[in-house]
């Protein structure tokens, strides 16, 4: 006889490929409501794909973080993770223990000499997997609960300065680029959400965006400040084409600009100004939080905008507090 929760992961993992994860939610809120106080039948099992492999776990852990609204990336990183462990083990999730674990990240660190961020990250990856893994039965100890957590190093956070702005700023040279500049300085969005806003998505007469959160699955509002309203309305008013995409290619078909794209023009940008730091859309976005900070707005409303669902992702890797601001402070204080 196989338990509801079984049977329920089983049909979830099957349609996980076709639904979104609010189908998804659906779809296993109505088994569980059908099946509440009945048994399956062992003539029911027959129709359940259940098998005790690494390869139909992992299905199951995928579908179920899916259930759980996470970006399809962030369910990659977790089943490649505790995939490559296994893999390089060869053994059965069920006959994983402890020392297995340590020795595999000890093996992991030396033979890829990843850093102590990096290894910190591949523990929480597998204890996800295997905390998950004890909660829905399917082993009865999380072995990652005995292994204690790895130092992480914390880098400075970067930012660019206000100088770098201005530089950034002044080496510009098509209304694209000066356009997509003051619009990551205004809204502060990630990369993904900058490539699919559309033309729609902009409110000229109460100057905000309609920002789809790529990681949070929600819609969130974005401000345009006078410098962002000004240089898009520029930039918009001198295409002639008919893509609904708010940044698209100058040439040919006038294409929505992607990810890729996206990153490469503001890194040449930035070449051209002299800027030497890696300058991507998330440092912009970074820059963003950091400005809002040192302007004296709430760190609950910096977690808003930039549309986080945890604040202190907010607090630890995107408020950086300006070096200008704590000498100021201190004039202030010691005068």
């Amino acid at each position: 006889m196989i338990s509801n929760s079984k049977f329920i992961n089983d049909v979830i993992c099957a349609m996980a490929v076709d639904l979104d994860s609010r189908e998804l939610q659906k779809l296993e809120n109505v088994l569980n409501s059908n099946l509440h106080g009945k048994q399956i039948s062992d003539e029911c099992t027959e129709l359940s794909t259940y098998s005790d492999d690494n390869d139909y776990i992992l299905k199951v852990f995928a579908a179920n973080k899916k259930l759980e609204n996470l970006s399809d990336k962030s369910i990659s990183q977790y089943v490649r993770t505790t995939r490559n462990m296994l893999l390089t083990l060869d053994k059965n999730y069920k006959d994983i223990n402890a020392d297995d674990i340590k020795y595999y990240l000890a093996l992991y660190q030396s033979r890829n000499k990843v850093s102590m961020n990096t290894l910190a990250n591949t523990k929480r990856f597998l204890s996800a997997f295997f905390a998950w893994a004890e909660e829905e039965d399917y082993i009865p100890k999380n072995p990652t609960r005995k292994i204690k957590n790895i130092k992480q190093i914390h880098k400075e956070k970067e930012y660019l300065t206000d100088d770098e702005v201005e530089h950034i700023r002044d080496a510009c040279k098509t209304k694209r680029e000066i356009a997509m500049v003051n619009f990551l300085l205004s809204v502060g969005c990630r990369v993904s959400e900058l490539a699919n806003i559309n033309i729609k998505d902009i409110d000229f007469e109460n100057d905000s965006v309609t920002i789809y959160g790529s990681k949070t699955k929600t819609y969130r509002k974005g401000y345009l400040n006078a410098s962002a309203k000004l240089h898009l309305r520029n930039y918009l008013m001198s295409r002639n084409d008919d893509n609904e995409a708010l940044f698209v290619r100058s040439r040919g078909k006038h294409e929505r600009l992607g990810n890729s794209s996206l990153q490469k023009e503001l890194q040449s940008v930035a070449d051209r100004a002299g800027v030497t730091k890696h300058v991507t859309v998330h440092l912009f976005r970074k820059t963003f939080a950091t400005r809002l900070s040192s302007s004296g707005v709430r760190i609950e409303i910096i977690k808003e905008l930039l549309g986080h669902a945890d604040i202190s992702v907010t607090e630890k890797n995107y408020v950086t507090i300006n070096k200008d601001d704590i000498k100021a402070a201190h004039r202030r204080g010691a005068a």
